[in-house]
């Protein structure tokens, strides 16, 4: 009986019901997932989204309405080497953040320009570069 009650959670997990108030999507492994092109006038997220969210990047913030995150190195050969492998993810992901580069120190700013907002694709990204090698 036990065993049929785990096959009912997983199909339920699956189908994306809600369970115990969180959406099986929402919490899924961001890093996982691929940003896809935004359409039409969708809105940006809201407070309780963005709170899920950042559960999984605790080490990101929310600053002026952006994901925030700064990154510091030990000299400027290591600087520019996270740099190069962010941008293979922004251009394989097509969604570019802003960054500001520093001898030592890369900042990162992502959101979503067509919304003036954030969007999922934001914490998708942010997730990517936190789990590159």
């Amino acid at each position: 009986m036990f065993y049929l009650f785990l096959v009912f959670i997983n199909i339920a997990l699956l189908n994306k019901t809600i369970l115990n108030g969180c959406d099986f999507q929402l919490i899924m492994k961001l890093h996982k997932k691929k940003c896809e092109l935004i359409q039409g006038n969708i809105p940006p997220l809201n407070e309780g989204e963005i709170k899920e969210f950042l559960k999984q990047l605790p080490s990101w913030e929310i600053k002026d309405n952006r994901l925030s995150k700064q990154f510091d190195f030990d000299d400027f050969k290591e600087t520019m080497n996270f740099v190069n492998k962010v941008a293979f993810i922004v251009h394989r992901e097509n969604h570019c953040p802003d960054m500001q580069i520093h001898y030592n120190q890369v900042n990162v700013e992502i959101w979503t320009q067509s919304i003036n907002g954030l969007s999922e694709n934001d914490f998708i990204l942010a997730a990517k570069i936190e789990n590159m090698d």
